[in-house]
């Protein structure tokens, strides 16, 4: 069923960045927590080599002074993880901007980790790069990553870098694709939900904080996303309805979940929906290479 045409804008905007899972603390530096067996989990966790040695100085500057600045109020979505925790973007207006304190340099301290307890055998390097890097209630970081053999979802925390669980993904299969996944938004049941080619998938965890699993739904949405095409972002409004748009062919969806019933509109033949929207209260604003 196709959508009468209200309630869009369009235009054109870069892709985003994918990031490296790397992270700063104070001099304090990461914890370290022990499974029941007695292993402390910093010892499984491989950092990500240096290129070689580096006559480069450890650490250049100096502490920052703190200048606050007037919170940006994106509002709070009901269906999105609190704000700026729950996509890549921030919030459900995707105003890419942080009202809680940042670092400030002070005896930084740098750690990392190629996640390979998640990497499969058949990955031929170590290239596993994450997208979005979303927070759940307990401040364990969620994310999708991905290299030419897999995706998966992982579950990170965030102090000692470990992987305490994750759940392979279909294939992303291209570039569009891979970062169509990138775009993965955590609701406010903290589930990963992430568009894969012309399907969406659902994270859901399982069990209890100290002994988390996951497990997954799919929305098959090949009925609306044409062949060779994939979904690359996605957004809930205000009634727990998900919005998402569809790369080469312009179409902007939305699907109800509790039924899989989903309605369309596409904006045009000849343009592409590049990156991810907006949504307030009422409207969804979606950009392409067009039109607003």
């Amino acid at each position: 069923m196709k959508l009468a045409r209200h309630s869009f804008i369009v235009g054109l905007v870069a892709l985003a960045a994918v990031l490296l899972l790397i992270g700063t603390v104070s001099a304090a530096g990461p914890t370290t927590k022990t499974h029941a067996a007695g292993s402390a989990v910093a010892a499984a966790i491989t950092p990500v080599p240096n290129e070689g040695p580096t006559n480069l100085p450890a650490y250049t500057g100096a502490p920052a002074k703190a200048h606050p600045l007037p919170p940006a109020n994106a509002p709070q979505s009901p269906f999105l993880a609190p704000n700026p925790f729950g996509n890549a973007h921030n919030d459900t207006w995707m105003s890419d901007t942080y009202d809680i304190a940042g670092p400030l340099g002070r005896n930084p301290i740098v750690w990392s980790s190629n996640l390979a307890a998640a990497l499969k055998p058949t990955a031929k390097s170590m290239l596993f790069q994450c997208g979005t890097l979303a927070f759940d209630r307990y401040g364990r970081i969620i994310t999708n990553c991905s290299n030419f053999v897999q995706t998966t979802a992982l579950l990170v925390d965030p102090n000692s870098l470990e992987v305490l669980t994750h759940l392979d993904l279909p294939t992303a299969g291209n570039q569009a694709a891979g970062l169509g996944a990138a775009y993965m938004i955590l609701d406010n049941l903290d589930r990963a939900w992430s568009p894969i080619g012309d399907q969406i998938i659902v994270v859901q965890q399982q069990g209890s904080p100290d002994n988390t699993t996951f497990s997954h739904t799919v929305y098959d949405l090949s009925s609306v996303v044409p062949a060779g095409d994939v979904i690359n972002s996605l957004v809930p409004d205000f009634k727990g309805r998900m919005w998402f748009g569809v790369r080469h062919s312009a179409i902007v969806g939305v699907l109800d979940p509790a039924t899989g019933a989903a309605k369309y509109l596409q904006l045009g033949k000849d343009e592409q929906i590049a990156n991810s929207f907006a949504v307030d209260g009422t409207d969804t604003y979606v950009v392409s290479t067009k039109q607003f």
